[in-house]
């Protein structure tokens, strides 16, 4: 009976939960790559970028930060702003290497691709269900400094559905 109902609650949980996915392109700026001395490098980073996602989320933004590489490993302390199409805003950050292990593949002093994790750390409008996640994203540099960005995370169903009934109404 007990392996019933952990099967039962098993099988709940993955029925109940949705994935939320957002696809990110955009064209990064490296303003400053400072060689501090060999094998460390400090960049001070800018991206702009605009968003699509299977909910009702989409729009374009800002990301401006630091990244620092230190014997081929980087640790970045970026800012992304999305601004969605309500002119709604959220906000997220870079999560440290040292909390979130930072997978990359380099090219020479810039980063080709990596999966980094992300944190929602403000948000208005729908983008105030995401506040307080932490997320993957894949990250993969082009020519020309284009990129494109892949995140995909789960959220509860009533949270996604939150995130696409939302309307300003809700919140007075």
């Amino acid at each position: 009976m007990r392996i019933f109902i952990l099967i039962l609650f098993f099988f709940t949980k993955i029925l109940l939960a949705d994935e939320f996915q957002m696809s990110v392109t955009g064209t990064d700026k490296y303003l400053h790559i400072m060689e501090i001395k060999e094998n460390k490098s400090f960049i001070v980073y800018e991206n702009y970028f605009q968003f699509t996602t299977n909910s009702i989320l989409y729009g374009f933004g800002k990301c401006a930060g630091t990244i620092e590489i230190l014997k081929g490993q980087q640790d970045q302390n970026i800012l992304c702003q999305f601004n969605d199409n309500n002119k709604n805003l959220g906000s997220m950050r870079s999560v440290p290497a040292s909390k979130k292990n930072i997978k990359e593949l380099q090219i020479g002093k810039i980063i080709g691709t990596s999966i980094a994790y992300w944190e929602w750390i403000a948000g208005t409008g729908p983008f105030e269900e995401l506040v307080g996640l932490t997320i993957p994203c894949a990250y993969f540099a082009m020519q020309d400094s284009n990129w494109m960005s892949k995140c995909k995370f789960e959220v509860s169903e009533s949270t996604m559905n939150r995130i696409n009934n939302y309307s300003s109404k809700n919140k007075e």
